[in-house]
């Protein structure tokens, strides 16, 4: 069950990128051989001859998306680092003891000033929230507060 579901979540993320990709004006040889490049590894990840990553379809979704430019290391860096300060406030304010304990954390992490978040609360976009001007508004990099610097737009 939990690979259909990985497969599904795929599938509807490589559908979403690539319905937005060929909108996308200007497109040339370089931009397509981003998107062939994330296609192909995605469409491995499906295909069973790699294994399935959620984290590495939506970065290929969105390095395709933007010719190259996020860096995949740093983007990982950032998941892992807000990954490692989200379980150090469940522990330290004692969150494991509750069910929903995790779900608190997140919102925490998210909506509140931390250390842990560069003290930069999530905001939400109300003047293109669906992505119609600006699609990158949508990315997952758009809205983890810590961002290294090797992930510019």
């Amino acid at each position: 069950m939990k690979r259909l579901i990985y497969i599904l979540f795929l599938l509807l993320s490589v559908q979403i990128y690539a319905q937005n990709y060929s909108a996308k004006s200007n497109q040339n040889d370089s931009s397509q051989k981003y998107y062939d490049i994330a296609f192909n590894e995605i469409a491995a990840m499906l295909d069973g001859k790699q294994s399935l990553s959620i984290a590495r379809a939506v970065f290929l979704a969105e390095w395709a998306y933007l010719e190259g430019k996020p860096n995949y290391q740093a983007y990982c860096d950032t998941i892992k680092t807000a990954a490692t300060f989200i379980q150090k406030f469940i522990k330290a304010n004692q969150l494991e003891k509750y069910k929903t304990g995790k779900n608190m954390a997140l919102v925490e992490y998210f909506f509140n000033p931390y250390s842990g978040n560069a003290y930069k609360s999530f905001t939400y976009d109300f003047k293109d929230d669906g992505g119609a001007e600006d699609f990158t508004k949508q990315f997952i990099t758009k809205i983890i507060p810590v961002l290294p610097s090797a992930i510019t737009y």
